[in-house]
């Protein structure tokens, strides 16, 4: 008797969730100072604000406050024999 060989499973396939080439106007590299800029204006004039955040420590130095340095020990005395 012979056996029949199960069927592996199917491989899953993720070219579903990339479907299709982009048109090159969608691309970011068609993404221009140009555009920004235009895109910008559009966003004022339509009644919108950006809000400038100014720099913040946290962001200025990473680090933590610099340990104080060692404070050194008396030299200690010997005892007579």
């Amino acid at each position: 008797m012979s056996r029949t060989k199960n069927p592996s499973p199917p491989q899953s396939d993720t070219r579903h969730l990339f479907a299709g080439a982009r048109k090159p106007n969608e691309r970011g590299a068609s993404l221009t100072s140009d555009r920004i800029a235009d895109d910008l204006a559009s966003f004022r004039k339509s009644g919108g604000k950006i809000e400038v955040l100014g720099n913040t420590r946290t962001l200025t130095r990473i680090d933590g406050p610099a340990a104080p340095p060692p404070v050194e020990a008396a030299p200690r005395k010997r005892r007579a024999s």
